[in-house]
């Protein structure tokens, strides 16, 4: 693996080297070689720049990682890795760096995890099974990455995403890796794990799993719904709107859906729709006290847009 990370960085740095010289932050935090320092100071007034795109603030995050560790700092390398991972999710090359970051501070566990990531995204990485073989000796068996326990324990552990989401997401991932489920019960599988990488802040991992959970069953209406809650916790309302739609087409009468599209509506400027939401609600549940303060919310501010309208 390492003869492997050596050439990539080596053919980097021949093509560094052989490409103009640019004092711009993006270049220099993006260099293989050269002084550690000067590379992550590039890297942090590029991660300080109002200006920078998602994706350039995620290779930020990972450049400056990887200085990180040539300065032997695994801690602060940790931290960016993670941001990194927040960002994309499935990286394995990521996870694999974090995993042996880990490793350099005596974290198995957590490399341990990272590792099995890997494995969970890709089974035939050969690279982080290596590694995997090379932690696995270290980790105390009562640790729950890797708590042996019967499929009952585990499925019951599993659903207890927002109690327990550190023992959750092991007892998930170890019910995925059996490959005895498919469906409906794999797809309550990845919900499930998605609502513990949320209750653990972690955002993006929890809507890449409830994507997997409709990729496996593309009716299944509890992933769309969960998703759409945490597209909405990070601003996209219409992304929220689309995944609401979904539930609905699945189950009309599905009040909460309704509800919460009501809101996303709201959110960006939609009012008449929103106001259909609130109506429908009320329809199904005739005492929803959240719909009837909704229909006279948006009744004022559908009301405003058309004095508005006028005086224009």
């Amino acid at each position: 693996m390492f003869r492997r990370f050596l050439f990539v960085v080596h053919i980097m740095a021949f093509a560094i080297v052989c490409s103009p010289a640019s004092a711009d932050d993006k270049t220099d935090c993006k260099r293989f070689v050269g002084a550690a320092d000067a590379a992550v100071a590039a890297c942090d007034r590029l991660l300080g720049s109002a200006e920078i795109t998602d994706e350039d603030r995620a290779d930020a995050y990972y450049f400056r990682g990887y200085h990180w560790t040539r300065k032997n700092e695994y801690r602060r390398a940790i931290l960016d890795f993670s941001e990194v991972i927040k960002r994309r999710p499935r990286s394995t090359e990521v996870l694999r760096l974090r995993g042996e970051a880990y490793e350099k501070i005596g974290d198995v566990v957590n490399a341990f995890a990272d590792y099995q990531a890997v494995l969970d995204i890709n089974p035939k990485d050969s690279f982080a099974a290596m590694n995997l073989d090379r932690v696995e000796p270290k980790v105390p068996a009562e640790s729950p990455v890797r708590r042996p326990g019967n499929v009952q324990d585990d499925q019951n552990v599993c659903e207890r995403s927002q109690s327990s989401p550190d023992l959750a997401l092991a007892a998930c991932a170890r019910l995925i890796a059996s490959g005895s489920y498919n469906n409906d019960r794999l797809a309550t599988l990845h919900t499930h794990r998605g609502s513990a990488f949320a209750a653990k802040g972690d955002i993006a991992r929890a809507i890449a799993e409830y994507g997997e959970a409709i990729r496996v069953d593309p009716n299944w209406a509890s992933a769309y719904l969960s998703r759409a809650f945490n597209l909405a916790r990070k601003g996209d309302h219409r992304g929220a709107i689309a995944d609401l739609s979904e539930v609905i087409r699945i189950a009309p009468r599905h009040a909460i859906a309704h509800q919460r599209r009501a809101f996303a509506y709201e959110k960006i400027g939609e009012y008449a729709k929103a106001l259909a939401d609130f109506e429908t609600c009320q329809a199904i549940n005739p005492i929803d006290a959240v719909a009837q303060e909704g229909i006279r919310r948006m009744g004022q501010a559908l009301a405003a847009q058309a004095l508005q309208s006028l005086e224009e």
